[in-house]
């Protein structure tokens, strides 16, 4: 049986922030007039809500026209693949594909010509005029962690960016190097909290059908009450869900009928 939560968490009434205090603190950093140098590293488990909260506190700056680049680590075995990703990060307008063999073509074509051409993204950022660089998923990172922790370095130490760590920190920890190199790049470390009102309302607007997005609107109370008692705390899950919800709902079938009215009971 589910236990009606209080009726702040419903859709549209305002409920505290429980990362108010990251937010706040990541104002304060990215608005250093110089380099920190150090990287702010956002922790929690897989699914709570990191890249979630990290996107929509840079909406707005992004907006006002401070340069941010963001890059997934997942996968990445190389730290050329890892160049790779920034650099298509920096051109987003051209295929993904293009983008990296224009990069490898420019460093082949330095090579014929006897020219010693560095087109690492990490002195390409210095063109690009990218203040903050946000590295997310390290845990899923197939380069060793020294090395890509030693990149990331080069960003902090002699780059004039912001730096932004996201990871699941229990996948890593244990590794004698790096709680070494962590001492020395990471200054501040936030436990994020599970996002779940803010992004409920944002993965409501995003539902297409105007029947389904508000019948989902008028269970918001029993959709957190599911949520919180599964103690899944993966907002991944709750989006696919919701999306597959509007898929079923879609469904033409009369035999469903009955289906709504019970769920409109409820």
């Amino acid at each position: 049986m589910l236990h009606r939560v209080n009726a702040s968490t419903r859709i549209g009434v305002h409920v505290t922030d429980r990362n108010k205090h990251v937010k706040d603190y990541l104002s304060h950093y990215i608005s250093f007039p110089q380099a920190p140098h150090f990287a702010v590293l956002l922790d929690g488990l897989w699914g709570i809500g990191k890249t979630y909260l990290l996107k929509e506190f840079l909406k707005p700056i992004t907006a006002k026209g401070k340069k941010n680049l963001y890059v997934s680590l997942y996968g990445l075995a190389s730290l050329d693949e890892i160049d790779d990703a920034l650099f298509r990060a920096m051109y987003p307008l051209l295929d993904n594909k293009v983008a990296k063999v224009v990069g490898h073509i420019a460093k082949a074509a330095g090579k014929y010509c006897k020219i010693e051409i560095d087109l690492s993204a990490k002195d390409v950022l210095k063109k690009a005029n990218a203040e903050i660089v946000v590295f997310d998923d390290l845990e899923r990172c197939d380069v060793p962690i020294n090395r890509v922790l030693g990149y990331i370095n080069e960003f902090v130490e002699h780059g004039n960016h912001k730096v932004i760590i996201i990871a699941n920190e229990s996948e890593i920890k244990g590794n004698s190097e790096y709680d070494i190199i962590r001492e020395k790049l990471i200054g501040k470390t936030f436990k994020i909290q599970s996002a779940f009102e803010e992004a409920l309302r944002s993965f409501t607007k995003s539902i297409q059908n105007r029947g389904a997005r508000d019948f989902l609107e008028s269970k918001a109370a029993d959709i957190s009450a599911v949520y919180h008692q599964s103690g899944r705390n993966n907002l991944r899950v709750l989006q696919q869900t919701m999306w597959d919800f509007e898929r079923f709902f879609l469904v033409p079938d009369s035999k469903f009928n009955h289906v709504w009215h019970f769920l409109a009971s409820l």
